[in-house]
Order: C-alpha cells, then structure tokens, then sequence
C-alpha cells in the first residue's frame, strides 16, 4: 500500500469510527462508490475496532496476515496467562488474563507483531507504557506492566492495564437514547478530575470519546486507552506536521489544523462528549471529511439548548465553554472545571456568569410529550392579557384547574410563545427543583445572592435604605446587631415594590407556578405581587388547583385588572389530538378515543398514563381493549410502579419521604448506595418509566400524584424509617434545621428533633413562617422525650408568644 493510499485509508477510518454502527452503511456508499475494494477494507477495520482501541496503522505484508498474532485461551504471553478475548483494534488485540501472584484479573494489550521494531510505532508503544505507569487515579484506568515476551508464534510486544468491568458511555447512549442532566453532571465532574491527573503528568489524550470512557460496576467513571496521548515534555513528536490524531467527530479545531494541541483539546472533546450524551447528536455533522472541517472552522458550536431544550442554563453554559473555538476562552484548566462542576450553581463561576447576563429565570420543568392540545382559547387569554400589561394595563390572572390538567405546561407555552426581547420575565414555583423556592427564591435567582441588597436598592425607590434587611429575609439570614428582622407583611410589600420597579425598567410577566404547595405564611407575597399588577406595566399569572386560596383572594375579584381562568377538561377531538401524536397512528388514535375520554374524563395526566399503557403493550387494540386498565388515576399509576424491580421501587420510596422534588446527594446517603448508581438508576427510570425527571442538582417526580401514591401505600413503618434516615443524613451534612426536625418528627426516632428544635423555630421565625413554627412546636411537645423542665417551659413560652402574633 503506498503512502498516500494508506493516508486516505486512515483519514476515513477515523471519520467512520466515529459514526454509531447504524450510521456506517450510507456513510460508506458514499465515500467508497466505485471502490469495492477500499470498502471491503474499512468495513474490516470498522468491524475489527474494540473498547481499547489504538489508532489505525499500516497493515503488514498479505505475507504476515492471517493470525496476525492472535494468542489462543491458556496460552501465555510473559508472566500472564490469556482467558479470553476482549477485541480488536488497529493497533493490537486486548485479552482477559490472569497474571502471576495473588492479584485479579487483568486486560493484556497485545501489539500486532508487524509493529514491533516499526520505528515511530514501536517508539509511541513504549511512550504509552510510560505515560499510563505515571498516571494514578480512580478516575483513569491504570497501566500496570509492559514488555516483550516470546510468543508461541514469535516476539510479542505487551501492554498491561487494569481490568475495568462496565460499560462505555457509547452503550450508556444507545440505552438512554439521551442522557438525563443530573448523570451528566456527575459523569462530567470524574471525567474533569481524570483530566486533572493525566494533565498534571503532562500529557494530552487527544482521543477522549464515549467509547473511551466507561462507567465501571463499582460505579467510577473511569477513562481509558492513551495510545496516542501526546507528552507535553517529550523532546521530539511521533505525529507528522499536519497529520491528524484522535477521533475527528470529538477532535479541537487546533488537532486539525496543524496547530499546537494542549490540554484545552481534552476539554474540547469532553464538552462534545457531553454535548452528544445530553441531546444524542455530536454538534458539528458534514456528510465527508471535509464538510465537517469547513463546519467547525466557520460556524461556533450551537448552544446546547437548541438541540436539548430541556438542559438548565448552567450546564448548557459550562459545554458552551468547553467547545469554544479559541482555546484560550475555554476552562483554564480541567482542575478548575472539576471544581466547577462540584459547586454547580452554587460556586463563584456561574455567579460571575450569570451576573453579565441579563436575566436568571428559573425554566418551567415540564414533560412535552405531543404539542399542547385544547388550551389555544386558554393561551390566547393569557397572550391578550400579556398585550395589555406591555400597553399599561397590568393586571393579575388566577389560573385554577384540579391536578394534572396542565397549568404548568400552559404556563410553558406562555412563556415560550411571548417576545421577551424587550421584557422582563420571571417564573417562580413552590416545588422547584432548583431549591428556589416561590417568589423569594425566583427573585434571588433573578438577582443574585452576591450583592442581592445593591441589586434590591435602586428596585425599592423611597424603600431603598431598606435593601440590606430584605436581602437578608429573602436569603433567611439572621438580622444585622441591633436591627429588628421585617415582618411577614413588611416582606411581601417590600417585593411588591421591586416587581413594581422592575417593570418601571421594561414589562414585566411574573409567573407563579404550584400556589398550592406554599407556605401558609408566605402566600401573602403572591397576594402583594397579584395587587402590585394591577398598577403597571406587569402581567402576574398564578398557577393553583382549587380551591387552594385564602379568602384574602376574594378581594382579587374587586380590582379592575384581576380575573381568574379556570382550566377545563379536553373535550374529544382534544383527547383525539393527544392520542395521534402519542401513538403515531391517526386510525389507532381515532378507534382509542372515545374509550380514552371516557377513561381519561378529559384529565391530560391521566390520558398521557393510559396512552402509556396503550404503548407499552407493543401493538394495536381493538375497541373495548381498555377495560383491563384500573379506572382510577391513582390505580394506574400503581400499575406502573408495579412493573418497577424491588431496588427501583425502593429508591422512590425513599425519595417520596422527601417531597415532589427531592435531593440526589441526600437520596442516595438514605439509601446507602453510591451516588452515580444513583443517578444511573434514575437515569433508567427517567427515559424508560417517565416517572421522574432531573433538573440540574434535583429531581422531581414526574406528577405530584406519583409522589403521593408512593408515600401514601407505603408501608407506615418502612415511610417512618425513611424520615428518621433522611434526618440524619441531612444532619451529618449540616442540612437546613427545620427540615432536620420535619423528618424527625415524622421519622421513627422522633427525639432526635430536640437537639435542632431551637435552631428549626429560629430559622421558620425569620423566614415568617409562623405557622409552621407553631406546628412544629406543638408536635414536639406532644414527645414523651421532652422533660418537664426549664426547656418544656421556654417552648411554651415561645409558642404562646407566636400564637398571640
């Protein structure tokens, strides 16, 4: 094969292994029209390509192939003993084997034979034993050993690693399809770490991949194959000027274009890697080698949220970074992206970020499994409502509908419907899985916790000395020395003055999703902000199922500019609609209808969970097949957490304890299992049970009603078990009192609540939720565990000063 034969051949090599196998077949009839010969040959190659795969080399002589070296089950290659083969790859076969001494199994690198003493090949076999020997983390797969052994066919060359059982993050693709973010985050953060120690060593890996990079079975994600990492001290290269080495799909435009390759070039390939693993497609594609080139030398990478929607701001702006063009304007360093990753939202990085952007609003989490169907009369309301409130006209909407009708998922087409160019818009939720919580926790998010009083101050016009105690409130902070902490009231018309002036700057829409679940006590500040609408340039949309409002909303009715709109059920053509898109078949969708509004009563929810089961039965029903189906919402939802594996089931139940939207760390602290199994296994059920869903740190329950299903028919002792485990789990990490308290009181040990009690009230007290306080001082006094002494007589004093409030 001459030079510029074999050039070409390894030019396409590396452009179809980085195709998934379905993708290779019109690949191939494209680049190889006309040359069955060429074709035959990459498709052997393409076949051949293993786990641990090198890079491809020349082939030997038609003289030397054949066995090309293969070693046979218990033969022996040096000290080590061969079970069986792993695969193939360019650069060697790679075995199970079992090496001298006491130690486990290992994964033997074996070179084909026509590369030993090959010059510049044999030279990069040597440097990658010597690489691989220097690195040591958990987060890279060691090397262990090399040499040269005499083979029962002649000189073998060696490589020795540790063998990793698990999978690659390619077969972690093809399960999930798309991989949900709370995984990805944590996939992310080992891989940065892994990058950190091979960096420090001074070396680049040049060919990070999904299929370089698996997740282990004692659950590490754990990086492989240096075969054509590049020594930032080696003294001379082994790649030509202008020859390209890695994986071209997850390549930096610096390996291609001839210029230098450092570290950055890893960050490049994990920020595609993440980028293919959240919205299933890598972001550059061209049809040949060269389009792929011209796209990612002339276009920037496009924002993640284009092709996943669903990815959060964070992390979507953490692989924006890591694919920028310009290396320099990528992390400094994987070290910095590792402690990125740790600290999430919470770390200086995305303050800084975010705090150059214009908005922070929190994103509407919601399914979208068709388009919206019966609600355009509903989204036309709220959009002329919207019109008015740009002209001056603000006012307030109470959006009621009983559960699992859609107000969120209006409430998303609202937002994604409006133009929000020259606008402010503002999405609160008292069941976020953000953690910010309600109109306070949208407004800090908006805002900013880091110069939160500043922000606040010009917002509060004659209010505005009054900056430094709100900002305080609203973080749940205690009072400054000397200062008396606002009340509840003062709070709520403290907000209600910056919403009114930040829609003095431009319109203002503030939405407010899950009414319902709030606090008693902080309901008054969705009831100042609805009044402070009606005033201006401001639209105020309240989400709630009925009756679920104080009477204080009856005054609502009597302002010029508040109404309420009540959702209703979908009518048939609505539940017809929904059918067509679920299951794809109009005949199917039209046969089903009927039978599906009558089971649904018109319920979005409840029809979504039949059409489930509709779908899962894997082919067409005829007319009256549905009557095998539980009638009611409640029963059908058993049904699917019946079809649920024993450690499945308990993973959710552990996680009802917590609420709708629950924490991954705590869950997994409760459960006792290791916080990437966790999430693997909610990854599983996100994609094949919709019965969760992440959302960056968090995950909630797909619907409130699977929540209470769980909580509600578990058994009553396994749930108190549950509460007193998720207690202490939040106090050995220094979790919020009151929370600590709440699962205690509730838990099986319910005197573990004395030692946080003090600190529970303090914290509900500054945050004006008295009545939670006084709730939670009434339960505690009712435990036998809490003597008739001095403290018995403060905690009554306490509550009876909170009850005559």
């Amino acid at each position: 094969m001459d030079a510029e034969r074999y050039q070409h051949l390894r030019a396409l090599f590396h452009e179809g292994a980085a195709l998934a196998p379905e993708g290779r077949p019109g690949w191939l009839d494209r680049v190889c029209a006309g040359e069955p010969d060429l074709r035959r040959e990459l498709e052997r190659l393409l076949a051949s390509q293993a786990v641990l795969t090198g890079e491809l080399v020349a082939p030997p002589p038609a003289a030397e192939r054949g066995a090309e070296g293969e070693v046979r089950p218990g033969e022996r290659v040096g000290p080590y003993e061969v079970v069986r083969l792993l695969g193939r790859g360019g650069m060697g076969s790679v075995y199970l084997a079992r090496g001298p001494g006491p130690g486990g199994p290992v994964a033997l690198k074996v070179f084909h034979p026509h590369l030993v003493g090959a010059g510049d090949i044999s030279t990069r076999i040597e440097r990658e034993a010597e690489m691989g020997r220097r690195v040591r983390h958990e987060n890279v797969v060691r090397t262990l050993d090399a040499g040269t052994a005499a083979g029962p066919r002649g000189e073998l060359r060696y490589l020795v690693m540790d063998f990793v059982e698990g999978r690659t993050l390619r077969a972690l693709l093809a399960e999930h399809g798309t991989v949900p973010e709370a995984l990805l985050r944590e996939i992310a953060r080992q891989v940065a770490a892994g990058l950190a120690a091979i960096h420090a060593q001074g070396i680049v890996h040049r060919d990070l991949k999904p299929e370089n990079i698996l997740i282990s079975t004692d659950r590490r994600v754990q990086i492989m194959d240096l075969g054509v990492a590049k020594s930032l001290f080696a003294s001379h290269t082994l790649t030509l000027p202008g020859h390209f080495v890695g994986s071209l799909a997850y390549a930096a435009p610096e390996q291609t274009d001839g210029s230098g390759v450092g570290p950055a070039a890893d960050l490049y390939a994990l920020g595609t890697v993440l980028f293919e693993l959240a919205s299933g497609e890598v972001p550059f594609a061209g049809a040949t080698f060269a389009e792929l080139l011209h796209a990612r030398a002339t276009r920037p990478a496009p924002p993640l949220r284009e092709r996943a929607p669903g990815a959060s701001a964070f992390f979507s702006e953490v692989v924006g970074v890591l694919l920028a063009r310009d290396p320099r304007e990528r992390f400094a360093s994987a070290e910095e992206l590792a402690d990125v990753l740790a600290l999430q939202e919470a770390g200086a990085w995305w303050r800084a970020r975010r705090g150059a952007r214009a908005s922070g609003r929190l994103e509407v989490v919601v399914d979208r499994p068709t388009s919206l169907q019966g609600r355009q009369a509903e989204l036309d309301d709220l959009l002329e409502a919207w019109r008015e409130a740009r002209q001056g006209r603000g006012g307030a909407v109470l959006l009621e509908g009983e559960a699992g009708l859609g107000k969120s998922r209006l409430l998303d087409a609202l937002l994604r419907t409006v133009e929000v160019q020259d606008a402010e818009v503002v999405y609160a939720s008292y069941a976020h899985p953000s953690g910010r919580v309600g109109v306070r926790g949208a407004l800090v998010h908006l805002l900013g916790e880091r110069g939160l009083g500043e922000a606040l101050a010009p917002l509060l016009g004659d209010l505005g000395e009054q900056a430094g105690r709100l900002a305080r409130a609203l973080l749940g902070e205690p009072a400054a020395p000397g200062e008396v902490a606002l009340t509840a009231a003062q709070v709520a018309g403290a907000l209600a003055e910056v919403c009114a002036g930040l829609a003095e700057r431009r319109p203002l829409l503030f939405l407010v999703d899950d009414l319902h679940l709030a606090p008693v006590d902080l309901k008054g500040d969705v009831l100042a902000l609805a009044r402070a609408a009606t005033r201006g340039r401001m639209l105020c949309v309240v989400a709630t199922r009925p009756p679920g409002v104080d009477p204080e909303w009856r005054a609502l009715g009597a302002l010029p500019r508040a109404r309420r709109l009540a959702l209703t059920r979908l009518g048939l053509e609505g539940v017809a609609e929904v059918a067509r898109e679920f299951l794809e078949d109009e005949m199917e969708a039209r046969s089903l209808a009927p039978q599906l509004h009558r089971r649904s009563d018109g319920i979005p929810y409840h029809l979504l969970e039949l059409l489930r089961a509709v779908k899962a039965r894997g082919a067409a029903l005829e007319p009256g097949t549905l009557g095998d189906l539980p009638p009611a919402l409640g029963d059908l939802v058993q049904v699917r957490l019946d079809g649920l594996a024993r450690p499945e089931l308990a993973l959710l139940e552990a996680a009802a304890v917590q609420g709708p939207v629950f924490d991954v760390d705590l869950l997994a602290a409760v459960r006792g299992v290791p916080r990437l199994e966790t999430l693997e296994t909610l990854a599983h059920l996100e994609r094949h049970t919709a019965l969760v869903r992440s959302q960056g740190m968090h995950a909630r329950f797909d619907h409130h009603l699977v929540q209470e299903v769980l909580y509600e028919r578990m058994m009553p002792a396994l749930r108190a078990e549950y509460h007193a485990r998720t207690a202490e789990a939040l106090a050995r990490r220094g979790g919020d009192p009151w929370r600590i308290v709440h699962h205690h009181l509730h838990g099986s040990r319910p005197e573990g609540a004395l030692e946080h009690l003090d600190a529970a009230l303090d914290h509900l007290e500054r945050t004006q939720e008295h009545r939670e306080a006084s709730r939670v001082g009434l339960r505690a006094l009712a435990l036998a565990a809490l003597p008739r002494d001095a403290r018995r007589l403060g905690l009554l004093l306490r509550l009876a000063g909170r009850l005559g409030s």
